[in-house]
């Protein structure tokens, strides 16, 4: 088997070489363009416990393969790959002259400005983490918002200086790797934001962590604009194999991350926050992401579920939270966590259910119309909620919903 494996692993790296060769012979933005939108070689993954440092390692060493280098973060300079010092002034989208490519930098913006305005951030302090040629950073500062940015390359910083002496606005920077910045700042921060960065920072989990416990305020938002986040990908997290990717990292040795829905909503529920969407721009950006601490109650359908744990409720539909079905199940939580439920009885008649956390499972009966909170702890595994049903169409005269429907849980919040 570690043979076959070995092949499939030395084929990837094959058509990698072809395709950097390709990428080498054409002569025009365009035509790599093209050559981005149609190319993906496809890999795996061999190692299966993707928080592990034998998994880490892996990505490493494909890293290393493709690039023949090692990785460090000081390869992730973007100044110094400009073809001219007046191309790198007008900045990217600019630099492309295409009207396509620039609009689909502009809705970037408009997306994260909308997402921002809707979370009721105006007036607040602004972090972005990656800030590069300061599309977002820019119009946030004309704005009048409190805008700091970070990014490790000081071309880019010493540009977006520049920009705001000419556009007479203040940004304040930090030039530093992403995890070093708890180092560098004591301020605390209503919002922070990656748009097309965080992919680029292999110790993510650390990252959040830092940002969880010292760069967030109290009830502190992350965003995530135009990152590679995807519905049943290949493996949990790893370096991407579209053709735009595989040239930023074998031609820039850039870090080109992507990560499965499940993995990621898993990695934000470990280190306390819950994910939640953002609206995509129709043709242009598809979703974005929000982290919402999990110390605060949402509203449960709000929720962006591991897949494997959304299934097994019923859609969000115009209630508030979301209804169970006769089995659900929520993710697992750190040891020392539990959930608070706040769950609600639509149905007609009084509603029996359980929940099952480890060895420990609790029995409980609701009245009709009724809401109450139930703390439940996971110390060893994902959350089982057996719940009776009911059917509205059924149950309740002249009710067209024809579902099964179970408890309903309206918030949830984690506490410990």
């Amino acid at each position: 088997m570690r043979a076959s494996a070995d092949a499939r692993r030395k084929e990837f790296y094959a058509k990698a070489a072809d395709y950097r060769a390709a990428l080498a012979n054409s002569r025009s933005f365009a035509e790599h363009y093209e050559l981005w939108r149609k190319t993906s070689i496809p890999y795996d993954i061999y190692s299966n416990r993707p928080s592990s440092e034998e998994y880490k390692s892996e990505v490493i060493d494909i890293y290393r393969a493709l690039t023949s280098v090692e990785y460090a973060t000081s390869n992730e300079m973007t100044s110094t790959l400009q073809e001219s010092e007046e191309a790198f002034e007008s900045g990217y989208p600019w630099q492309s002259k295409s009207l396509e490519v620039i609009a689909q930098e502009v809705a970037k913006v408009a997306q994260a400005l909308r997402a921002l305005a809707a979370a009721g951030m105006e007036g607040k302090k602004i972090i972005e983490f990656g800030a590069g040629w300061g599309n977002l950073a820019v119009p946030l500062a004309k704005g009048f918002q409190d805008v700091t940015v970070v990014d490790i390359d000081p071309g880019f910083i010493g540009r977006l200086q520049r920009i705001c002496d000419r556009e007479h606005v203040r940004i304040a920077t930090i030039e530093s790797d992403f995890t070093e910045v708890v180092h560098k700042t004591d301020e605390k921060f209503d919002a922070a934001i990656f748009q097309a960065s965080f992919h680029h920072c292999l110790e993510f989990q650390l990252l959040l962590r830092q940002m969880r416990d010292r760069l967030l305020t109290e009830r502190g938002k992350i965003f995530f604009f135009s990152e590679p986040i995807f519905d049943n990908y290949r493996f949990p997290w790893g370096l991407r194999y579209d053709g735009e990717s595989l040239w930023a990292i074998m031609c820039n040795k850039w870090l080109e991350l992507g990560f499965d829905r499940s993995f990621f909503a898993n990695l934000l529920l470990e280190t306390g926050f819950f994910l939640t969407r953002i609206p995509e721009v129709p043709g242009y950006v598809g979703s974005g992401w929000c982290a919402e601490q999990t110390r605060h109650p949402i509203d449960f359908a709000k929720w962006v579920l591991p897949v494997e744990c959304d299934a097994t409720f019923h859609p969000a539909d115009t209630f508030e939270g979301r209804f169970c079905r006769d089995r659900s199940r929520l993710p697992a939580l750190p040891p020392d966590k539990s959930y608070r439920l706040e769950v609600v009885n639509y149905g007609p008649k009084k509603l029996a259910f359980s929940i099952r956390a480890g060895a420990a499972t609790g029995a409980y009966k609701l009245e009709p119309g009724l809401a109450r909170i139930v703390d439940v702890a996971s110390p060893s595994g994902p959350v089982e909620i057996s719940s009776e049903t009911f059917c509205p169409a059924k149950s309740i005269r002249g009710n067209p919903d024809t579902r099964v429907l179970g408890l309903n849980i309206r918030k949830v919040s984690v506490v410990g």
